[in-house]
């Protein structure tokens, strides 16, 4: 790489010399001349006939230079800011290429909003590139696909590769910025790639390059210098990406560009394949027209840096004879004896790290005060308003899992810990010597925790992992194993089933315990006793398991919980004739399907029920409707804050209302009692129930 680098105002570096003489194009007298000017003309004007000709649609993409955009970051002057061969090419002949996508306005005006280049590269970021896609886009006619910047990332912080070459030309070091690189395949798949690829990928070239950029620059040598540039460079790359999604665009493009669409997936070639059926990516300046012939595109686009359009490409070679050149490039390379010791004097890459994506984040809803009919219950406590928790996917390689059903402990590749539940430092230690079992393809920790028995919190904690799964495009039948503690109930294989997982996929982990998995998804969603519960979940239940609500009588529903159950009610023969005269109809959910449940519940105007799972199903019932619940000492705001993301009106009775109010509607207070010792004699303890404040809450309904 050449040392010619300047460097500009606030860490920007400029590339002013390489292979191509960048800053020639600013001199008085433009190294892009007006016969080159005319040549570019004739070049774009040819292709757009000959594929015009074909049926096919062609567009060119100059990705601009950073002294283009960047230039007031640069410190000495520039003699002609209009040398530029894309401001030469659109103030002289923009009417004669109407196949020429002049980028440069668009990102102009992004510039202060958006990092559109890397200061230490000479390349643009996702963000520039994204841009860029977008206006090809809407020039072919084609639905961007909107999402993509919220697709996974990884970040790291690096002094990219025009930071090396300034080190070389002045000794001092730049600062390294964050780096983000997006995984953009969510519904592509590269489904082919040629010899350069294989043998780049094989020998894990990319890698070392990125070894090369994150060696001190007082490591490389200027040959070390010109290695990297042969690394980087992938001419000669072949690769052809499928999308089948229901999204995507029924349309197939090729594309010929260099390291601004790149071969690999986070680039113009990844944003495409995101978008349309078919993308077929070579690495050339030229056009082979007879692979066009044979490939039979839609859309034919070239794309090619700023800084290479004084050698204007002549359309000839092959994709073969472009391979064949690379490979014996890089073969070349391979054979170079200062290369083969290279590898040993570069730093190792930093150990994989967790790709945490953000799926939901942070949201405030406001709290109504419970409605209630008995002393003691002040208001000093009360919280105004819930804020919910940020909800993530974390991905992880080959990552060490261990979950008893009681404990879970999940470690990246590196060892980082990525979640702890209820392991000590002593049994973490000891976890370090276990034999983890393989676990080939993609799991997903579907409950983390032992409470996937429970009937609350199988429908409330766990299953909306798996809407929010495909919310984010990836599909379960994409995932081979399901990890849950185990499964009991016949509500589990319902819900299971209505979402097309069998149990073949299921592996219960209290026969399992150790786990090396190749691929690990886990979905960090903490619902915080109901008080920072997204309003996603109660949404997603709903639609997901009440297809159509039942149009029957409406009903005032009672759901009986009777002595001799956990936190049944002692007293509930004198409830019942209360309920019932106040129009109430008792039921028992035991028995039930879910399906049954959720047709029941959604034709309910009034909800009363003890304390207990039953009242999940709250989801199903149309908003608005009163929701009584009826508390033992076992007070949490579970069903408070849901009846709230429901948009019901919440009433409570309970047994101790002076002591207990704090912890309904206070979060801080109620979790200070969540301790499992504190809970253990309210949690199954049965009570009576204050029939005084039966009757007076029945009097407040709406008639």
């Amino acid at each position: 790489m050449s040392a010619e680098v300047h460097t500009g105002e606030n860490g920007w570096l400029f590339l002013t010399g390489g292979e191509h003489r960048v800053i020639d194009l600013f001199r008085a007298e433009s190294a892009f001349t007006p016969e080159m000017a005319n040549q570019w003309v004739e070049l774009l004007r040819l292709r757009a006939d000959q594929l015009s000709g074909r049926g096919v649609r062609y567009v060119h993409v100059t990705a601009p230079d950073k002294l283009t955009l960047l230039n007031r970051h640069y410190t000495d002057s520039l003699a002609n800011l209009d040398g530029s061969p894309i401001r030469q090419l659109h103030a002289r002949h923009e009417a004669e290429l109407p196949n020429f996508l002049n980028v440069v306005p668009y990102l102009s005006q992004a510039i202060d909003k958006y990092p559109v280049f890397w200061k230490t590269d000479n390349h643009w970021t996702a963000w520039g590139c994204f841009m860029a896609y977008q206006l090809l886009c809407s020039h072919l006619g084609v639905p961007t696909n909107t999402d993509i910047l919220n697709y996974p990332f990884t970040e790291k912080d690096a002094v990219l590769g025009l930071g090396h070459a300034a080190f070389n030309a002045t000794g001092h070091s730049a600062e390294p910025e964050t780096v983000r690189t997006y995984q953009l395949d969510r519904y592509s798949q590269r489904v082919y790639a040629n010899q350069v690829v294989r043998f780049r990928e094989n020998r894990q070239l990319d890698q070392l390059a990125e070894r090369l950029v994150l060696s001190s620059p007082d490591q490389l040598s200027r040959v070390q210098q010109a290695q990297f540039q042969t690394l980087a460079d992938g001419s000669g790359s072949h690769v052809i990406y499928e999308n089948h999604s229901s999204a995507a665009i029924d349309k197939k493009i090729v594309l010929f560009g260099d390291a601004y669409s790149e071969y690999r997936s986070h680039l113009l070639t990844g944003m495409l394949a995101e978008t349309v059926r078919e993308v077929h990516f070579i690495w050339s300046r030229s056009i082979d027209h007879e692979y066009v012939r044979q490939v039979r595109p839609d859309i034919v686009i070239s794309q090619t840096s700023e800084a290479s359009m004084t050698q204007v490409p002549e359309d000839s070679g092959s994709v073969q004879s472009w391979a064949g050149n690379g490979m014996h490039a890089l073969k070349t390379l391979m054979n170079d004896e200062s290369f083969q010791t290279l590898d040993q004097h570069l730093p190792e890459l930093p150990a994989l790290k967790t790709l945490r994506t953000e799926l939901l984040g942070k949201e405030t809803y406001q709290l109504n005060p419970p409605v209630i009919v008995q002393h003691g219950c002040g208001g000093e406590h009360q919280e105004l308003a819930m804020q919910t928790d940020t909800v993530s996917l974390v991905e992880l390689e080959k990552a060490r899992l261990y979950f008893s059903g009681d404990r879970c402990l999940m470690r990246s590749a590196s060892g980082q810990t990525v979640l702890n539940y209820s392991v000590d430092d002593e049994r973490e230690a000891r976890l370090l010597n276990e034999d983890y079992k393989p676990l080939q393809g993609t799991s997903f920790l579907l409950a983390p925790s032992a409470g996937a028995h429970c009937y609350y919190h199988w429908m409330l904690d766990i299953l909306p992992k798996l809407g929010l799964l495909e919310r984010q495009g990836i599909s379960l039948d994409s995932i081979d194993h399901f990890l849950v503690r185990e499964i009991t109930g016949d509500f589990q294989r319902e819900t299971l089933a209505r979402l097309g997982i069998d149990e073949s996929r299921i592996v219960e982990t209290v026969k399992r315990q150790f786990l090396l998995c190749d691929n690990l998804l886990h979905i960090d969603m903490n619902n915080g006793i109901n008080l920072k519960m997204n309003r996603f979940v109660p949404l997603w239940l709903k639609q997901t398991f009440l297809s159509v609500p039942e149009e029957a009588e409406r009903l005032r529903l009672y759901i009986s919980r009777p002595e001799g159950v956990r936190r049944g009610i002692l007293n509930e023969h004198e409830i019942r004739p209360l309920v019932e005269a106040a129009g109430f109809t008792v039921v028992a959910m035991e028995g039930m399907s879910i399906a049954e449940q959720a047709a029941l519940l959604s034709r309910a105007d009034a909800l009363m029920a003890p304390h207990g799972g039953a009242l999940t199903n709250m989801v199903f019932c149309k908003p608005g409707i009163p929701v009584i619940e009826i508390l033992s000492r076992h007070v949490f705001p579970y069903y408070y804050g849901l009846s709230e993301l429901c948009g019901h009106r919440y009433h409570a009775i309970m047994q101790d209302p002076e002591a207990d109010f704090p912890r309904l509607v206070n979060y801080r207070i109620a979790q200070a009692h969540s301790d499992p010792a504190l809970q253990w004699q309210t949690q199954n303890e049965s009570f009576n129930v204050d029939i005084e404040a039966v009757k007076r809450m029945l009097e407040r309904l709406p008639g």
